[in-house]
């Protein structure tokens, strides 16, 4: 079975809504570090860990995750936009004391039978980071409708592609993915069904356009494969949207 991972990011603000205490702190970071080293901020000219990161935030106001591509950097304060767009996520929540945006740098090492990796979070205090993440993420139910449609188009796109002709592992695992249950990724229980069911879908929907683009078809023009290729920007992008708006939370 292909997996599919979420990034720290999205992990982070799934869990940042429920952080009220010091056993919700440890299992927020717990759930987020996973099989990680250690997660460290750095916070001006402080290194805290992520638990006492995320105890400093308690309670939570607004929180977002905005997964930007180059050229595309919507809902990322400028402060931080060239570093979030290199690490395509970005972590921002309004708590009491400020309105902060994080972005995750990760080393990865060992093999691919016992990887590792190593995330360092660079937290910025930006004002502005509240006002453009509300104005990016739209509602699950405009998240629904896009991902809908990206579906479509991400079939059309497959069936062009013809991956099975020139590409068949690449093609039997796209099937793997569109056939997949829910991931067990480890959420916390308060999240409602229906954010876990559009967290899926957005997520299998990445992991297929980044098995498809991986080669070029040597049968067609140059033209014909950018025309496919730019479709599956299209599907990308819509994921991101769907995944970014699953991680929305504002008190009212």
């Amino acid at each position: 079975m292909t997996a599919v991972s979420l990034p720290r990011s999205v992990l982070a603000a799934l869990w940042l809504p429920h952080v009220k205490d010091l056993g919700s702190v440890t299992r927020a970071a717990a759930a987020i570090t996973g099989d990680d080293e250690p997660h460290v901020a750095l916070v001006g000219r402080s290194q805290l860990n992520i638990a006492a990161l995320f105890a400093t935030w308690a309670p939570a106001r607004v929180v977002g995750a905005v997964l930007p591509v180059p050229g595309h950097p919507a809902g990322v304060p400028a402060a931080v936009a060239a570093d979030a767009v290199e690490a395509g996520e970005c972590l921002i929540i309004s708590a009491r004391e400020g309105t902060w945006a994080a972005v995750p740098t990760v080393r990865t090492f060992g093999t691919f039978l016992e990887p590792g990796a190593t995330v360092s979070w660079q937290v910025t205090e930006t004002a502005d980071a509240e006002i453009g993440l509300l104005a990016t993420l739209g509602s699950l139910t405009e998240a629904r409708t896009s991902l809908a449609q990206a579906l479509v188009t991400a079939t059309e796109a497959l069936t062009r592609l013809d991956l099975a002709r020139w590409r068949p592992d690449a093609a039997s695992r796209i099937a793997d993915l569109a056939s997949a249950r829910e991931p067990d990724w480890p959420l916390p229980p308060e999240i409602a069904a229906d954010r876990i069911e559009l967290l899926a879908r957005a997520a299998r929907l990445m992991a297929i356009v980044e098995l498809a683009r991986g080669g070029e078809d040597p049968a067609v023009t140059t033209s014909q494969s950018d025309q496919r290729f730019a479709a599956l920007r299209e599907v990308d992008a819509a994921a991101r949207r769907a995944m970014a708006a699953a991680t929305a939370y504002s008190v009212a």
